[in-house]
């Protein structure tokens, strides 16, 4: 089989994604739509024994994979920078368990640009695995034009024939199949599945509840008490030091769920993720043309306005955040928006993070909340596909699947029975009070012990809402001494999480990642960046009364129409009708 080699030439245009410019011969074998152990439609049931007799691949489910020993290539980005991935321990056991080698190719830098070169110098690699970070993961575009082309294989028949426990996955959540499969029928990566409340309920506003106790507040229930509550963080000194050092309301430039205009729009229009674009009676609605947004934009500037939003807050990143309200004795953040306490809190080298938690969805004027329902944040696209080049994909596709049982998604994500985690006993209950089923232990992990043991996040695995994260034990008191701290922000973050599910969004309400075309992705892409690129700059000029939003608005929505607005929405508007009409 063939292996990944480094290219040592200069790339005069940097490839993009869409991989416009392959070769006629690409096309021509897209044309042919690979499929493994597919047999004619006269084939003999005798042929189709003599070719799994003579295949070096096991039964599916049964190990190892292989009879005789085979090596496997993979791209990954970094796993551990500071550990040889060859030596690592889950890297051992499953060249036994499997009898497979893995013949790592691991990026530390540049990923997407390494793939895009790997693709380009038809030099493969078996297989191509993104890891967690949003940054490298292909996008459903990414898929499509690298399956059509050819480059990477359909899964179809892998998934029928050889799959276990992603076949589990897709008989538990009934919209996951049409949703990972391309406009030509066919699923060419498989994803991570993590369906954490935490994942899909990611927009908080995390308030100090010990600044609240200590003048005397509730916790505000609508925008009108949220301001009265900033007013007395920044007036009536609550961190209780002597000093004007409070600050009513932070938050960074970038980050998850850290927009002033998502949490706080949503009482007067939903405004979710980073596009700002949901679903009405089958329309696509961009929040941030709605006269209820501009009606938002005066809230939020009228807290600018009064001195409640740190000034900063549009040019400070995450660790700037935090180290401004770490580095006294006590906390100067009043609230900020995030998806978990990490953005304003170290979450090991002090309990800062103990004063926060986060509030329920204000409500709007009508009395009703509503928290944004981030309902396909589970299912992570692109993680994981099968090149052209791999001579054994059936092999290569059994290896993806172990990881989405139990027994994988343990061991690569909690370590090994008995040393990183225990079954879990009796009086061990999960974030809702019910029996838990296993219990992670309190490790040191500068100890050599516990260090090279597993791959984290780097495979695709499989946490269901109602299997791993109910089958986890977690205190029920996150802020006590003996719980470890990422044990007890867990617990807080999964409870409140729960809490925010009652006023989730509808369903039908929820925008969907969608497949374009080839003649519209790259349009889209352009208009995409350069529309929200337009709309987050004036949202800022308009917080912080750079431009007066009423004189103003007229001319944000003209220069939006010209930078091609109309366009960007009839795209979206067509992929959603194609796909969900």
């Amino acid at each position: 089989m063939k292996k990944f080699v480094r290219v040592g030439i200069v790339i005069i245009l940097v490839l993009s994604f869409v991989f416009v410019g392959c070769s006629q011969e690409n096309h021509e074998e897209a044309g042919q739509k690979p499929s493994q152990e597919s047999e004619a439609p006269d084939a003999s049931k005798d042929e189709v024994a003599d070719k799994k007799e003579s295949s070096n691949v096991t039964e599916p489910g049964t190990f190892p994979i292989v009879k005789e020993k085979e090596t496997i290539s993979i791209m990954i980005p970094t796993v551990d920078t500071e550990h040889d991935i060859n030596e690592n321990l889950l890297t051992k056991e499953m060249e036994e368990k499997t009898n497979i080698q893995i013949e790592w190719n691991e990026v530390s830098s540049e990923f997407r640009e390494k793939v895009n070169l790997m693709f380009a110098s038809n030099e493969y690699v078996d297989m191509v695995i993104t890891g967690a970070g949003t940054v490298n993961r292909m996008d459903k575009a990414m898929e499509a034009q690298l399956g059509t082309q050819g480059l990477i294989l359909p899964l179809n028949d892998l998934i029928e024939e050889q799959s276990i426990w992603f076949k589990k996955a897709l008989e538990e959540y009934s919209e996951l199949e049409d949703f990972i499969t391309t406009p030509d029928g066919n699923i060419y990566a498989l994803p991570q599945i993590d369906d954490g409340l935490h994942m899909i309920f990611p927009q908080k506003m995390w308030i100090n509840t010990t600044w609240l106790d200590n003048l005397g507040l509730d916790m505000p229930e609508t925008t009108d008490e949220f301001y009265d509550v900033l007013k007395a963080f920044k007036e009536q000194d609550p961190n209780q030091n002597g000093e004007d050092d409070e600050i009513p309301l932070s938050t960074c430039k970038e980050g998850a769920n850290v927009r002033l205009d998502g949490f706080l729009m949503n009482p007067f229009i939903y405004s979710p993720g980073k596009d700002r674009m949901w679903v009405r009676d089958g329309e696509v609605i961009l929040s941030a043309i709605e006269p209820e947004y501009k009606e938002g934009l005066k809230y939020l500037n009228k807290l600018y306005s009064e001195g409640l939003i740190y000034p900063e807050s549009f040019t400070q990143d995450q660790t700037t955040q935090v180290n401004l309200n770490e580095h006294g004795d006590t906390p100067v953040i009043g609230a900020f928006p995030s998806m978990h306490l990490g953005y304003a809190c170290s979450l090991s080298a002090s309990d800062k993070w103990h004063q926060y938690q986060p509030l329920l969805p204000l409500k709007d004027s009508s009395g009703e909340r509503l928290a944004e329902n981030d309902l396909y944040a589970k299912y992570t696209t692109g993680f994981a596909v099968i090149t052209k080049g791999c001579e054994n994909p059936e092999a290569a596709f059994r290896l993806l699947d172990y990881f989405f049982s139990e027994e994988g998604t343990y061991r690569t994500l909690l370590g090994r029975e008995g040393k990183e985690w225990v079954k879990a006993g009796p009086e061990d209950k999960n974030y809702r009070g019910e029996p838990a089923k296993f219990k992670k232990l309190d490790v040191d992990t500068d100890d050599p012990e516990y260090q090279n043991i597993n791959w984290g996040q780097s495979f695709p695995t499989y946490r269901s809402a109602e299997g791993f994260y109910l089958d986890q034990a977690y205190p029920e008191n996150p802020y006590d001494p003996g719980v470890p701290p990422g044990t007890g922000q867990e617990a807080l973050l999964l409870r409140k999480s729960y809490e925010h599910q009652k006023f989730a969004q509808k369903p039908e309400n929820v925008l969907p990642p969608l497949y374009y075309s080839q003649e519209d992705a790259e349009e889209f892409a352009r208009l995409k960046t350069t529309i929200n690129d337009y709309i987050e700059e004036s949202v800022v000029k308009f917080i912080t009364g750079d431009v007066n939003i009423d004189e103003g608005w007229d001319k944000y929505i003209q220069e939006l129409k010209n930078i091609g607005l109309e366009d960007y929405l009839r795209i979206i508007q067509d992929a959603y009708d194609k796909s969900y009409k």
